[in-house]
């Protein structure tokens, strides 16, 4: 059963909104870190549409797939995050930045703290001594996510939150959006972190196994492989469509100076059990396929992390009436479109 906090409209897609935001970065210089990435190849697209300049900063062997014919200029640049001289390079003239590599794992991030610091802490501070060092003033998005809060009693959550971090992940994404506070604080550069429900959707694959839980389900569907839940799936989880997630960041950007400094909450504003979820995927599958997959319920391995056992739904008000900003898919159809998607990459 489905709980929900905001009403979702599909019907008005504030399609005039939407065309002023992106018209915003017209003629800018917008770097995007993790830009191969599933949110960063997304909002790639998305700033394709209009003229500007897209850096892409990559790591070393990772390569970006052209577009094709675009409105945007896209450069690609391939450098180590660790070192500050990349980050000199890439931020020469940029007007926007979107930070979103990362490592996403919070059992890799629990097993090895010393390196998830490294991925999502050091190369931030590095970004910022750049800034400082160089001059450049860019407005900066980070990636962060709806986990640093922790375990809350409450199930719908807001910026009201105290923060109780139990993964070495959500403490080191709380650390990187500290950073960005202090660093807003110390120069009135405008920074904010969007803190992320479950994000789900058509695109690049999700970097680690325990993120993408969604489209994991959709992919087992599809390939006629069992879809697996632990227990009886009764905890609450917020799916959000990435395109709902790529125009939040986006809305970040244009209305810069008034969330400056903060950091925000963002999800669907729909809680579904994961259960509900689960068996949602089972039946859209079965219109586009003809036969049902099979819905397994197992054991929960050994070593869980306890931060799977919250339920959680994202109050998104406060940014909603901030921006403007507001998600418009469902989660069926946003499910529906991840499943064609799939499709349509399989002929």
């Amino acid at each position: 059963m489905s709980q929900t906090i905001a009403t979702m409209n599909e019907s008005s897609t504030n399609t005039e909104s939407e065309t002023i935001t992106l018209a915003s970065y017209k003629g800018k210089t917008v770097l995007v870190t993790g830009g191969a990435g599933f949110i960063g190849s997304r909002l790639v697209n998305a700033l394709s549409q209009v003229s500007c300049r897209v850096v892409l900063l990559l790591r070393p062997g990772r390569t970006w797939e052209s577009l094709g014919e675009t409105e945007s200029e896209i450069v690609t640049l391939s450098g180590d995050i660790l070192d500050k001289q990349t980050w000199i390079k890439a931020l020469a003239s940029t007007d926007y930045v979107f930070h979103f590599a990362a490592q996403t794992s919070a059992y890799v991030a629990n097993a090895d703290p010393q390196a998830d610091l490294d991925a999502n802490v050091t190369p931030l501070v590095r970004m910022l001594d750049a800034c400082r060092a160089d001059g450049v003033k860019p407005t900066i998005m980070f990636a962060g996510t709806a986990t640093q809060a922790g375990l809350q009693n409450e199930t719908q959550v807001n910026e009201t939150a105290q923060d109780l971090p139990v993964t070495a992940y959500d403490i080191n994404k709380l650390a990187g959006e500290k950073h960005l506070q202090r660093y807003t604080g110390e120069t009135g550069v405008p920074t904010v972190t969007l803190r992320l429900a479950n994000v789900y959707g058509p695109g690049t694959n999700v970097g680690s196994g325990d993120r993408g839980f969604l489209n994991l389900m959709v992919k087992n569907a599809l390939n006629k492989a069992p879809l697996t839940i632990y227990g009886d799936g009764h905890n609450i989880r917020d799916y959000i469509f990435i395109d709902d997630v790529v125009s939040a960041f986006l809305a970040a950007g244009h209305s810069a100076s008034g969330v400056s400094g903060n950091y925000y909450v963002i999800g669907s504003g729909q809680g579904t059990s994961i259960v509900d979820a689960v068996n949602l995927v089972a039946d859209r599958a079965e219109t586009r396929l003809g036969s049902r997959p099979e819905v397994k319920h197992i054991p929960a391995p050994e070593g869980l992390s306890s931060i799977e056992e919250r339920d959680f739904i994202a109050d998104s008000n406060l940014f909603r009436s901030t921006t403007g900003w507001a998600p418009k898919v469902s989660l069926a159809n946003g499910i529906d479109r991840t499943i064609d998607s799939l499709l349509s990459e399989s002929r």
